[in-house]
């Protein structure tokens, strides 16, 4: 635990470090941000008040020039009927420093400073006449030349202002001279108070505004607002006149009340965070080794005695607390570990549906088994049930576990001695029996179809499954184990492909068929992802005037190197591989491509197209069937599906619901090979089907029962009004059998061999120009 020690220790350095690397700077910065705030807002505040003291200060000087110029002895003076002594009497240095104002002068009307009116050189005197400290003429000329100033003789009143001149600031009051009470007023001149801001003057302010401050002009060099700079809170506001407009600036200093306390915080933050650590991280380390680390040394040494496999549980103390009821939880899931271990093992190699070996079961067993045979031979079978995808599409995967649960349940009944039976997943099963030959494996193969053949596997399937077995044959010499499954596996293939129901052995001229069928199916899967099979065209006339109603499209394949392949053949593997929806869809899709070129010559003629069940029980080919018409433009009611009577019959309840989907679209069906096998006649009515189309042995075979046979289907199909097609028209004689036997239309090569879409093109302009010359 010696890590666990060393680790605390570090983390609690990295954590100390961190607070005071990171958190104390944080904190520091928090509450200079806090002070500063404040400092801030009260010097904002302040500043506000302050500014408002000069606006009223500004308020009342300009006030004191209204008072004197709204006087009557003014007016006289300045009329110049008044009293001689009305200078020196009003407007001495004690009347004026009263005032707060350092010069005085007057104006005419036409704003010209009179000279004459005992205020020589714009001087203030005292009441003994003698002059005060002399006033820049520069005030006057600069007062009188304001807009505001012109705007007093329209509109009689007065006003404040502060003024730069020469590089001294002035405050200045200017109002108009009038008589009291006189409406309307007449101005008779301008009466002006100044006062300089000098350094004594701000002195004496600050002392009463409790800030320093400076007067500055406007000349964008100093950005108004509030900051702080260094030890002092610095605030620049607009200076403005009573008439609200920017006289200038003012810039007011502050010094930071808060700055000392909190350099004192910070101190005893420093402090009393490094106390805190080194007091608190000491007791819980103590605390830590004590209850925590020793009782945890202990679980880990007898964790590791649990491993090496000498210690069978872990001590749990009397204490009932986490560490303890860990230690009742590892034991607890030791345990069940080691069950959930043997059981994992078993299901990796079991199926868990069948309780019988998988495939990685069945190559540790070959290996093992072929190892310990000796010289005695080894059989290996591969089951693969022929029917069993019916049953799945037909009844759903349900009904499907449950055949695969009888199936594996009938072969290990019936297994030799030492025999191991296997599922190798989907429908597949094999069987291991050492010491079995060639001859006693194949009795026990057809015992093995019998007993899955029986009845009873599903009521649902009818006549039962059948099997497809393939064997072969090892020795402990010269057989390897992928070698002996893939011989198993051709031979399966083989006997699957060539009749189903039965089993064959293993020999080397089978390895070269399969592998040629594995090639062409891997092939017919590669020419319908690439759209290459083809859709001929065989038409179909009707029987009492010979005119062409429909054109059935029958599916051809030419290969690139085996040439034409026959459709029995292509047919055959996609209906083992289960390919055939692709090959419905494929036809169906060339076929109503066609039957647009085709409409130039025989505008909404018919087409039929073979469906089997594999397809109707393909929710994508339901979905599609409707889309393709769509797509071309072709109406329903233009496309006839032929579906066998045999796969209908016996596939009904099934697919009753996905043929009631297609008739809703108004596609039209039609039972092929109609009439041998099956009770045709008394479900005739039940089905009503859109047409019928005769078995082609009525039309090869006209002995005299099947000629009444032929007639008594033909005639109750005309009853029911279901019209009747017949194939395998060959001659005409075959052609005027039919007709004469009742049959509505007529298709084989007495009419026309199948044809690419071209030839058909180039038959009907043939036929169209012999019927336009007859």
């Amino acid at each position: 635990m010696h890590g666990i020690r060393k680790r605390l220790l570090i983390g609690g350095a990295v954590l100390a470090a961190l607070v005071l690397g990171i958190g104390l700077p944080l904190a520091m910065r928090a509450i200079d941000r806090s002070t500063r705030t404040l400092e801030v807002r009260d010097a904002q505040n302040d500043s506000i008040r302050l500014q408002r003291m000069l606006s009223n200060q500004l308020a009342d000087f300009a006030s004191y020039a209204r008072d004197y110029g709204n006087w009557a002895l003014t007016a006289d003076h300045m009329r110049g009927t008044g009293d001689p002594d009305f200078i020196a009497e009003n407007f001495y240095s004690d009347n004026l420093r009263l005032l707060g104002a350092d010069f005085t002068f007057l104006a005419q009307p036409d704003l010209r400073i009179d000279t004459s009116l005992a205020l020589p050189a714009y001087m203030g005197v005292d009441p003994d006449g003698n002059a005060l400290a002399p006033m820049p003429e520069q005030i006057p000329r600069d007062l009188l030349a304001d807009d505001a100033a012109r705007a007093l003789l329209a509109q009689p009143g007065g006003f404040g202002a502060f003024r730069l001149v020469d590089g001294h600031w002035y405050q200045a009051g200017l109002a108009t001279i009038t008589y009291p009470g006189r409406q309307p007023a007449r101005v008779y001149g301008l009466i002006g108070f100044v006062k300089q801001i000098d350094p004594a003057y701000l002195g004496e302010m600050a002392g009463i505004l409790g800030a320093r401050f400076e007067f500055l002009p406007n000349d964008g060099k100093q950005p108004i607002g509030i900051g702080i700079v260094g030890d002092d809170i610095i605030s620049v506001q607009s200076l403005l006149d009573t008439a609200g407009r920017h006289s200038g600036l003012v810039r007011f200093s502050y010094p930071r009340p808060l700055q000392q306390l909190a350099a004192d915080a910070r101190a005893v933050l420093i402090v009393g965070i490094t106390a805190v650590f080194l007091l608190g991280g000491g007791l819980i380390l103590f605390y830590v080794d004590r209850h925590l680390i020793r009782r945890l040394r202990r679980m880990d040494d007898e964790l590791t005695g649990m491993i090496e496999g000498h210690v069978d549980t872990v001590t749990a103390g009397r204490r009932d607390d986490e560490i303890d009821r860990v230690g009742q939880r590892i034991n607890i899931l030791h345990g069940e570990l080691n069950e959930t271990t043997r059981r994992w093992r078993y299901e990796a190699h079991h199926d868990a549906l069948t309780d019988l070996g998988n495939r990685i079961w069945l190559m540790r067993v070959l290996e093992d088994t072929l190892t310990d045979a000796g010289n005695l031979p080894l059989s290996l079978l591969l089951l693969d049930l022929d029917s069993f995808k019916p049953v799945n599409d037909l009844h759903g995967h349900a009904v499907g576990d449950q055949v695969l649960t009888q199936v594996a349940q009938r072969i290990r009944t019936d297994l030799p001695a030492n025999a191991q039976a296997f599922r190798l997943g989907g429908d597949e099963f094999a069987v291991v029996c050492p010491g079995m030959d060639e001859a006693t494996a194949l009795a026990y193969a057809a015992r093995l179809n019998s007993a899955i053949a029986a009845r009873g596997i599903s009521e649902l399937h009818g006549a039962g499954i059948t099997t497809s077995i393939g064997i072969a044959i090892g020795r402990h010499t010269g057989s390897g184990v992928e070698d002996l499954v893939q011989q198993a596996d051709i031979a399966m293939y083989e006997i699957k492909r060539k009749q189903r129901n039965g089993a064959a052995v293993y020999d080397d001229a089978m390895r070269t068929e399969v592998t040629a069928q594995r090639r062409l199916e891997r092939d017919l899967r590669d020419c319908l992802a690439t759209g290459g099979l083809q859709a001929w065209f065989q038409p179909i006339v009707a029987a009492d005037d010979g005119r062409v109603v429909g054109f059935e499209a029958l599916a051809r394949w030419q290969h690139s190197q085996l040439g034409w392949v026959p459709p029995e053949r292509f047919i055959e593997i996609a209906e083992r591989t289960g390919l055939v929806p692709q090959i419905d869809l494929q036809v169906l899709r060339h076929s109503l491509d066609a039957l647009q070129q085709i409409d130039a010559w025989l505008p909404q003629v018919r087409v039929s197209v073979n469906v089997s069940a594999q397809s109707l029980l393909e929710p994508h080919y339901i979905q599609s069937v409707p889309q393709l018409l769509a797509r071309a433009g072709i109406a329903p009611q233009r496309l006839v599906l032929e579906l066998t009577e045999s796969l209908l019959v016996s596939n009904e309840a099934a697919l009753a619901a996905p043929i009631d989907a297609l008739r809703a679209h108004g596609i039209r069906l039609l039972l092929d090979d109609f009439g041998v096998g099956y009770s045709s006649l008394s479900r005739l009515a039940q089905l009503a089907p859109d047409g019928i189309k005769l078995d082609g042995s009525f039309v090869r075979n006209r002995d005299e029962n099947g000629e009444r046979i032929c007639r008594g289907i033909v005639g109750l199909a005309t009853q029911l009004q279901i019209p009747v097609t017949a194939e395998f028209v060959a001659t005409h004689g075959d052609a005027d059998y039919l007709r004469d036997a009742g049959c509505t239309a007529l298709q084989g090569y007495a009419i026309s061999p199948p044809l690419p879409l071209p030839a058909l093109l180039d038959w009907l302009r043939a036929r169209s120009e012999a019927n336009a010359s007859a």
